[in-house]
């Protein structure tokens, strides 16, 4: 009984906690130039049979310590949504990759992607 029960519980653990984000995103990066405007697409899905309120997405660029974020928006059940996450990247930047984390949320839920930006 005792290893039946431990097994439920890693089973739960497994995959109830993995598979409950409603929230997926994916990036299509475009490059950013110094001293401009770029703009970011980013897909959200709401995977779960009910709406959900309140998600943003915001964008954080570790090695500038740029913080970026979306207005905030309502996910109907079963349903998905593009926007365009805008910013001015500072002059000073030099060319290169630079890390960005993605995150996704609201009141309930957050899901987060790193992916990397170009500046040219």
């Amino acid at each position: 009984m005792k290893n039946e029960l431990n097994f439920l519980i890693i089973a739960f653990l497994l995959f109830g906690l993995m598979g409950f984000s409603p929230m997926k995103t994916i990036i299509v990066e475009e490059p950013a130039v110094a001293g401009q405007e770029f703009q970011t697409h980013v897909n959200v899905r709401n995977d779960l049979d009910s709406k959900v309120e309140g998600v943003s997405v915001r964008m954080f660029i570790y090695d500038l310590g740029l913080d970026l974020y979306s207005n905030e928006f309502d996910m109907p059940k079963k349903d998905s949504t593009g926007l365009w996450v805008f910013g001015q990247m500072p002059s000073y930047v030099p060319p290169g990759d630079y890390l960005v984390r993605v995150t996704t949320s609201n009141d309930h839920f957050r899901e987060v992607q790193h992916v990397y930006i170009a500046v040219e």
